[in-house]
């Protein structure tokens, strides 16, 4: 019967498969590679057993740019540049899916009334950017000039008192002293006269 192979020759059915013809050159059998490389081997060109430089489908903790990253071959001889998703980008050699749309703003609570945060280029976190002292942050976070001192009231002419709002964005309604006071402008509250206003005394 002619032989189906020469007999002691390697083939590769794929990068990790490997079969050397039988003695009798009717068929080949299964002959892995092995061995002690960490990253293990692939079959190459003629049946040769080559050791992997790097283990396939894994990346080699970098990124070639914050929307790719390189990808270890199926063969292990190399990498190649793999691009993440349309909603991730690479950071220290993985893509994660961003949490933000890189630039957008938003107003930060626990900063306090000017607290505001933008958005990194990668989308992945949030980098303080606060309005200035006499900004408040509103909406998705824009600056917004105060009107006045939040919580703060003050005397609206000498018989009327309101209070800014704690954003210092607008005030309250206008009260209207009771009879027998005026506003304090010091403290922008209504207080008791000491005297009848017009009234004179002698000493």
């Amino acid at each position: 019967m002619p032989w189906a192979c020469t007999p002691g020759t390697a083939s590769c059915s794929n990068v990790n498969s490997r079969q050397v013809c039988n003695a009798d050159g009717l068929a080949s059998s299964a002959a892995p590679c092995t061995g002690p490389e960490p990253n293990g081997y692939a079959c190459l060109g003629a049946g040769a057993c080559t050791a992997r430089t790097c283990l396939p489908g894994a990346g080699d903790g970098t990124c070639v740019s914050s929307t790719a990253r390189p990808v270890c071959d199926a063969d292990g001889q190399g990498y190649s540049t793999v691009a993440c998703a349309g909603s991730e980008s690479c950071s220290g050699g993985t893509c994660l899916p961003r949490i933000c749309t890189p630039g957008s703003a938003r107003c930060a609570a626990t900063a306090g009334l000017s607290g505001r945060e933008v958005c990194n280029a990668d989308g992945l976190g949030y980098t303080a950017a606060p309005c200035s002292d006499t900004q408040t942050c509103t909406g998705t976070g824009t600056c917004t000039t105060r009107l006045c001192a939040p919580s703060t009231p003050m005397c609206v002419g000498t018989t009327g008192s309101r209070t800014c709002s704690a954003d210092g964005l607008s005030y309250s309604a206008t009260s209207t002293c009771p009879s027998g006071m005026s506003c304090n402008t010091a403290t922008g509250l209504c207080g008791a006269w000491i005297c009848t206003p017009g009234s004179t005394s002698v000493r």
